[in-house]
């Protein structure tokens, strides 16, 4: 996961690394910013991180809010999972919009605490055969 890892610098070529719907994987990407920026205290930050490993591209998006429930890793991407937690203005199928959507492309989504605060969403999609 995320958490232990440094993004190498990204070097952007002629082609991209995955073969993507980009109106529906922004839709994903869309969805876990907004969540981040949501959940994260005024003035906290939200990162967003890409780049390669072996043959996946990782994007993973962290904020400062509260730390997803114990127990609910299994679930947090299953439809009003969450609804409600810290926050009453979720429709809770923000989460199973992005692991459909990750799904659909090949890949696969996770989540975890990496802290004492905040939580880490992680896509990871399978490079394209050309690259």
């Amino acid at each position: 996961m995320l958490a232990d890892t440094k993004p190498p610098t990204c070097v952007v070529t002629g082609q991209p690394p995955v073969d993507i719907d980009m109106r529906m994987m922004g839709r994903a990407i869309g969805n876990l910013v907004s969540n981040a920026i949501r959940f994260s205290p005024e003035g906290g930050h939200v990162r967003v991180c890409a780049f390669r490993e072996g043959n996946e591209a990782v994007l993973g998006v962290g904020d400062e809010g509260a730390t997803i429930p114990a127990g609910a890793f299994d679930k947090v991407f299953e439809p009003y999972s969450l609804t409600g937690f810290g926050r009453d203005d979720s429709s809770g199928i923000g989460l199973y919009i992005v692991k459909a959507i990750v799904e659909a492309h090949g890949g696969k989504e996770g989540a975890q605490n990496p802290g004492p605060v905040g939580a880490l969403f992680e896509l990871r999609l399978p490079v394209s055969p050309t690259s």
